[in-house]
């Protein structure tokens, strides 16, 4: 058995530029023609409704591929009386947008080359659909870069769910006690991680993602084991219990 790190996509290896008011807002920008009359809220209210029940419903699939991001534009467009036809115009709007609005993290690349330099498994571990998660990890050219991608589709359980946890410890070859999962989120990534037995690495290049009591942590989330600052710093794993750096800390 040997070490591995595993690391999450979006706000980790990559960071999104838009908020998802600012992304719903292109989006009716571009079909202004289609939304017409349409209040802005009430748009993004009904969609926000239709896009959390495919979430819902992933691990029993009705439709291949990004055909769900069809259809919950579909049922937006039915609910709010507008034309239907738009809606797989509005699915690549919203791939175009999501794709020009994301990039990677300083040091990701990087840290990942340097990680199998060494010998390190590595992996991606991310919640959503394969097809949307792989097109963003091709995108951005982190295709090849792991040695594996497991995507919450295919694994059946989404972060912070143990299961996909030990899914990826399988396909790295690896033990809890000698991974490392990093992550941006303290119920997904580090509530996840620590209760499947792997250490908990908390990405934070701002220093505003980990409240200072932990009375003030969110609902299933878990104190990391450590806190970064830069992806780099995860080098510091490599030959020891810990690490030591300015700008990264045990969160303890």
């Amino acid at each position: 058995m040997g070490r591995a790190v595993f690391f999450d996509l979006d706000e980790t290896l990559i960071e999104h530029t838009l908020s998802a008011a600012e992304l719903v807002q292109q989006i009716q920008a571009a079909h202004a023609e289609t939304l017409a009359g349409v209040p802005d809220a009430e748009f993004r209210a009904v969609l926000r409704e239709k896009a959390a029940a495919i979430w819902g419903a992933m691990f029993e699939p009705t439709e291949p591929g990004v055909e769900p991001l069809v259809g919950a534009f579909r049922r937006t467009l039915e609910a709010l009386g507008r034309d239907a036809g738009a809606a797989r115009a509005m699915r690549d709007t919203f791939i175009e947008l999501v794709l020009a609005g994301t990039r990677p993290h300083a040091g990701a690349k990087e840290t990942l080359a340097r990680l199998r330099a060494e010998g390190v498994a590595t992996g991606i571990i991310t919640n959503g659909y394969s097809y949307f998660q792989e097109m963003k990890i091709a995108h951005h050219g982190f295709a090849g870069l792991t040695d594996f991608v497991l995507v919450s589709e295919a694994a059946g359980a989404h972060k912070p769910d143990p299961k996909i946890f030990q899914i990826a410890l399988e396909r790295a070859g690896a033990v809890a006690s000698e991974a490392w999962h990093v992550g941006d989120h303290l119920v997904n990534d580090i509530g996840g991680a620590e209760r499947a037995g792997l250490a908990g690495v908390l990405y934070d290049p701002k220093g505003d993602r980990l409240p200072a009591a932990d009375a003030a942590l969110p609902e299933g989330a878990r104190r990391p084991s450590f806190v970064i600052r830069e992806l780099g710093d995860v080098l510091r794993f490599l030959g020891q219990p810990g690490f030591e750096n300015t700008n990264s800390e045990p969160a303890c």
